[in-house]
């Protein structure tokens, strides 16, 4: 695993250092904590492979972060979006490493885009069964928001929407039988 540069943005300190020990306690990073945008280096920016800030920052700094979708997560309880990834400050760890685990893989190629993790095939043959978000969540013993997490990143990284298209695919790879 390599180690990616992390940008945390966020005006509370101890928001700030327990995402930065959150980061620190599970993946190979190096953080840069700041209390504003502003404080960033220019010539630095760019060195960042994700940035977590506050709603706020990513408001005053909107045209940086539009083009940086792909690498931001917004620590918010009122936006939601669906080009950019959100974290309530309620956010269980569980729930929170979910949503963070595709920012930290090493996916090199074109071949690693499909790569489920374990939890991922577990929620996509449950899917494919027809078992409700609800049920999936009693079933693994997860919350809702964990098990539409693992939903959110099957789809992004199969490209594919639909609970059919989704059963093609796990039959194809072997996820599941044909019944």
């Amino acid at each position: 695993m390599t180690t990616k540069s992390v940008a945390i943005i966020l005006h509370n300190r101890l928001e700030a250092l327990g995402m930065a020990s959150l980061l620190n306690g599970h993946y190979e990073v190096d953080v840069h904590i700041v209390s504003a945008f502003e404080q960033l280096p220019v010539a630095q920016r760019e060195r960042f492979g994700l940035f977590v800030t506050s709603e706020d920052e990513f408001l005053k700094h909107l045209s940086f972060f539009m083009p940086h979708n792909e690498a931001t997560v917004i620590i918010t309880d009122k936006l939601d979006s669906s080009h950019y990834t959100t974290l309530s400050p309620h956010t269980t760890e569980e729930e929170m490493l979910a949503l963070l685990d595709p920012y930290f893989r090493d996916d090199c190629g074109e071949g690693n885009q499909n790569h489920l993790t374990q939890r991922e095939t577990m929620v996509l043959r449950l899917v494919v069964e027809g078992l409700l978000n609800k049920e999936i969540a009693d079933r693994l013993n997860i919350s809702i928001n964990t098990v539409l997490t693992h939903r959110k990143n099957i789809t992004a990284k199969l490209g594919i929407k639909s609970v059919s298209g989704l059963s093609v695919y796990a039959i194809m790879n072997g996820i599941v039988s044909p019944k």
